[in-house]
């Protein structure tokens, strides 16, 4: 097995490999990361707790009542489906003042993390491509404040920017970024209601921020970006295929990519891999789903990875669940125990293809 390169081999709660070096695990006793999920960017409104990936914890009446004066509930609605039906939750808000930081919740997580255990610790955050959607700015309303909405999306990500410099200040040594726009963009449908030259110029500004939001972060913290198609009580968003962006996005700005890819007929097969640079970023294949309490097969899971290597270096490839149990406080339908079986799967696995 070739030598994993040192960055990698720090443990990564969300994705299970075995390297020569170092096992990564979060099954019991043995966690070797605290991770915290879905961390608060602390400009988003409690009420949009359904329908963004961070909300802000205002602890005082008073920065409650400032978030709530920057915010106006969205009219446009995001659709979330699955085979047997749908659902319509409220989308990104609309900016109504100019957004002033509140507070830095995640590094008081991870100081309240690190205090607790002597392990590294991980911080997730929206991806910079997915805190900006053109919807949050409203003219005759967010123009008051922003000139236009790339001066809006500039601010938010420099916002972001700070959450993560204040993380890893306070101790945090992985960084993830999840639920970039790409999916969306992809998929067919979002495509056509966009325009296919809407869409294209709307992705290169995704890419593009994405890889700025990560430049300059000291040497000693790991990257990741998760891949996410929408995970809300057993459904999803986008069906989309990577293969038109794989080059340009299994670039180096990121150590790690979590790439949801459990269901290939809405996902594409793994020919995107083709796309990941020799020696570059490790991708952890989400091949056990965290939407229903199924339990895959452990030799099909196998088999998906050894289809996987044909596209790229084992080395180069990890295993993870598909997206988080619970991206919102319903959760998916499945239960404590079909849970721990899920990441126990990832485990047997992980120790049969890696040793």
């Amino acid at each position: 097995m070739r030598k994993v390169n040192a960055k990698r081999t720090k443990p990564y709660s969300h994705s299970v490999r075995t390297s020569t070096r170092r096992r990564s695990s979060f099954i019991g006793k043995e966690l070797t990361v605290a991770r915290i999920s879905r961390c608060a960017v602390p400009w988003l409104p409690q009420s949009t707790v359904t329908s963004v990936p961070g909300v802000a914890r205002c602890r005082s009446r008073t920065h409650r009542e400032m978030v709530r004066r920057m915010f106006r509930p969205a009219e446009e609605k995001i659709v979330f489906r699955n085979q047997e039906r749908s659902v319509e939750i409220e989308s990104r808000p609309v900016v109504t003042e100019r957004l002033t930081v509140v507070g830095y919740p995640g590094a008081q997580e991870v100081r309240f993390t690190s205090s607790l255990t002597d392990r590294p610790v991980k911080v997730t955050f929206p991806a910079a491509s997915a805190v900006a959607l053109p919807s949050m700015f409203q003219p005759g309303l967010t123009d008051r404040h922003y000139a236009d909405f790339q001066e809006l999306a500039t601010h938010l990500q420099q916002i972001l920017r700070g959450q993560i410099d204040a993380a890893i200040e306070a101790g945090a040594t992985y960084v993830q970024l999840d639920y970039p726009t790409y999916p969306i963009l992809l998929d067919p449908a979002s495509r056509e209601a966009l325009g296919a030259a809407a869409a294209e110029q709307a992705l290169e500004a995704a890419l593009m921020a994405d890889r700025m939001i990560v430049e300059g972060l000291p040497d000693h913290v790991t990257t990741g970006m998760h891949l996410c198609r929408g995970n809300f009580r057993g459904m999803w968003m986008a069906d989309a295929q990577l293969d038109a962006i794989a080059e340009r996005l299994f670039s180096p700005a990121y150590d790690n990519f979590l790439v949801e890819w459990d269901d290939t007929s809405r996902m594409g097969d793994y020919t995107a891999l083709r796309g990941v640079p020799k020696n570059g970023p490790l991708v952890a294949m989400g091949l056990v789903s965290t939407k229903t309490g199924e339990l895959p097969d452990e030799d099909e899971i196998v088999r998906q990875l050894e289809q996987a290597a044909k596209y790229i270096d084992v080395d180069q490839l990890a295993l993870c669940p598909q997206c988080g149990f619970a991206s919102e406080f319903g959760g998916n339908d499945l239960t404590e125990d079909q849970q721990w079986a899920k990441l126990e799967l990832v485990r047997r696995v992980t120790d049969r293809v890696w040793g």
